[in-house]
């Protein structure tokens, strides 16, 4: 699959169920524009001083700190992110030097980790996808510095990053889905067979 693909689906499908499923205010107006700029902005690279970097990472890193500002508990959720963002840069090198892939494919390994490390630290849905997005934001930024330390290129927010991004937000959301039908359906069947 090319990569940047599961980006662009899945970024207009996030576009779709913001525009059409949220109500009209200024958080759904910012998400709409948000989105839109990435998306627009993800084949646009920039180099800084031997740098290279997506203009779409840089909005999309901006754009997760003013969503981080409506977070409540920002000290423990910034550790939490923080814990995202090694996670994410361990599991980068941990690809580089161990054949783990031959097991388990990248599109799913590194969510499934990075869905499991927020859901057992963070308790609601919003939280969990700013920790998420910043945390790997972060994990990027410093995979890039630690192999631009050892004068090796890399071009930081690539698109197989947006793709990694952009699953581990649909595994977020769908586990989230899950949780509140696996609670809806308790609450019925409590409500009709009291145990």
């Amino acid at each position: 699959m090319n990569s940047g693909l599961l980006f662009l689906w899945i970024a207009w499908i996030l576009f779709i169920i913001v525009y059409f499923f949220m109500d009209k205010a200024k958080k759904r107006t910012f998400l709409i524009t948000w989105i839109l700029l990435i998306i627009c902005s993800s084949k646009i690279y920039v180099t800084v001083s031997n740098i290279n970097f997506s203009f779409a990472f840089f909005i999309l890193f901006f754009g997760c700190f003013l969503i981080y500002f409506d977070v409540v508990k920002q000290v423990f959720h910034l550790a939490i992110g923080l814990t995202v963002m090694v996670a994410y840069a361990s599991i980068l090198i941990w690809e580089q030097e161990a054949p783990i892939w031959l097991l388990f494919p990248r599109m799913i390994f590194i969510p499934c980790i990075i869905v499991g490390i927020t859901y057992f630290l963070c308790t609601e849905h919003t939280n969990r996808l700013a920790v998420v997005v910043i945390g790997l934001c972060g994990g990027e930024l410093l995979y890039a510095l630690i192999l631009y330390s050892y004068n090796l290129p890399y071009i930081i927010g690539a698109m197989y990053f947006f793709d990694t991004l952009c699953v581990t937000v649909l595994f977020t959301t769908f586990l989230n889905f899950w949780m509140q039908m696996k609670r809806y359906l308790l609450a019925k069947l409590r409500g009709h067979y009291p145990f």
